[in-house]
């Protein structure tokens, strides 16, 4: 988590970010709503909240080698919604962006 919670606690103050259950979520806030609808952070409840959150990032993280290799299987079969394929239709197009793509994925510039 790198939101600082106190800039999170003036984004609810301020109006910026309305959604509490967002940031609790998100950023791993705690924060109690005052009678006036001033928000206050729970620092330890942060803390604790943040802890679970990564813990359950963590178990839900796949091994970057893992991900490639099933994401180049996507790639590789264009197994793509039909408004990314198009997309990537029209991005290959362009030299520069075809070079850039089949060199990250390990595909034919013919590809």
């Amino acid at each position: 988590m790198t939101a600082n919670p106190n800039a999170v606690i003036e984004d609810l103050n301020s109006g910026v970010c309305p959604d509490y259950d967002f940031v609790k979520e998100m950023h791993g806030v705690v924060a109690e709503q005052a009678s006036d609808g001033t928000w206050t952070l729970d620092q330890a409840s942060t803390d604790a909240k943040r802890v679970d959150l990564r813990k359950k990032r963590l178990s839900e993280s796949s091994d970057l080698k893992d991900w490639w290799a099933e994401e180049r299987d996507i790639v590789q079969n264009a197994a793509f919604f039909p408004e990314v394929g198009l997309m990537y239709n029209e991005s290959l197009s362009f030299d520069k962006f075809r070079k850039e793509f089949t060199s990250f994925w390990n595909l034919p510039l013919e590809f």
